[in-house]
């Protein structure tokens, strides 16, 4: 399922979830979708045995159509929680959370603490992968050294080129800016894309 934008920027990233998310995700027991939305976008593109969905928003199980929620597995589940920083929750082996952090309404004073709360909801040996925006990237130098600390490999990608631009010739360019790295930021990035794998520490 490939998702479509007028936003270069955003449709590289949809490029990169499309290859991304089933091969990290795939063989993994529990995958969890942070900020899944009303409309699970990718849920389709999850591989893992079991799917969750987490959102903020607590009119969501509403928002869901009801054959979207008829195509779930057995083992799959819609959760909304009221504080993604206090509320108890299962380790995922596959952990997504993009366009949350990069969202208008997110409270950029919680990015530190909700990056923190990201790792801790990876399982040993499992894969984070999120996104930021120029809104949280002060806080960059903060979290990126615990990154580092918490997983063997950290894949880090600035992009944002772009940005706000909107024509039809944005998968185009999105693939350009695939295959020709430095023009995804030219000269200076608005977001971060974050692979981090953890295979050998709890």
């Amino acid at each position: 399922m490939i998702k479509w934008s007028r936003c270069p920027s955003k449709q590289l990233l949809y490029f990169w979830l499309l290859r991304d998310i089933p091969k990290f995700s795939r063989w993994k027991p529990v995958g969890l979708d942070v900020g899944c939305g009303k409309d699970l976008g990718n849920y389709p593109l999850f591989r893992s045995w079991r799917y969750i969905g987490i959102d903020l928003d607590i009119k969501l199980l509403d928002a869901i159509k009801p054959e979207r929620r008829n195509n779930f597995y057995g083992s799959d589940d819609i959760f909304i929680i009221r504080n993604l920083l206090t509320t108890p929750f299962e380790r995922g082996d596959f952990v997504l959370c993009v366009q949350v952090l990069t969202n208008k309404h997110f409270d950029t004073q919680n990015t530190v603490q909700t990056v923190d709360r990201l790792i801790d909801m990876t399982h040993m040996r499992g894969t984070l992968i999120f996104n930021t925006s120029k809104f949280t990237m002060q806080h960059e130098p903060v979290f990126e050294p615990m990154l580092y600390d918490s997983f063997e490999r950290v894949t880090v990608r600035r992009y944002g080129a772009w940005s706000e631009q909107r024509t039809n010739f944005a998968p185009l360019l999105a693939g350009i800016m695939w295959a020709i790295p430095w023009l995804r930021h030219r000269g200076h990035h608005q977001k971060t894309y974050y692979i981090c794998e953890r295979k050998c520490k709890p």
